[in-house]
C-alpha cells in the first residue's frame, strides 16, 4: 500500500483503495504495537508506532490527491524512512518465524 502511493501518478490520483487499506491495517497495527511494547521491544513498537501515524495521515486525507499533495505523502514517507523500515522489519519477522524456538531454561 506505501508502495502503491509512493508510485502513483496522474493529474488527480483516487487513493480511496489505499484509505481502505490503510484503515484496516491501524488495528492490526495497535495490537503488534503493543504487543512489542509488553515483549520490551522498543525499536518494533517505535517504528509501528510511526507506521501507525502515517496510516492516520493517509486515511485522513482526501481520496483524491493532487500531484502537490501526492509529493507531500511521499515526503513525509520519505523523511521516515517507512517503506525501507518496513521492509527491514518484515524480513527481520519472517527470519524470527523460521528460526527454531530458543530452549528453555529449566533449573
Amino acid at each position: 500500500m506505501l508502495l502503491d502511493l509512493a508510485n502513483a501518478d496522474g493529474p488527480a490520483i483516487d487513493v480511496s483503495l489505499q484509505q481502505a487499506w490503510a484503515a484496516d491495517l491501524i488495528d492490526a497495527n495497535r495490537l503488534f504495537r503493543e504487543a512489542a511494547v509488553q515483549a520490551g521491544d522498543a525499536g518494533l513498537a517505535t517504528l509501528l508506532e510511526d507506521l501507525e501515524r502515517s496510516l492516520l495521515d493517509i486515511v485522513h486525507a482526501p481520496s483524491t490527491l493532487t500531484p502537490a499533495q501526492l509529493d507531500d505523502v511521499r515526503t513525509r514517507l520519505d523523511a521516515a524512512s517507512l517503506v525501507f523500515k518496513v521492509r527491514v522489519l518484515s524480513g527481520e519477522l519472517r527470519e524470527r518465524e523460521t528460526a527454531p524456538p530458543a530452549p528453555r531454561k529449566t533449573s
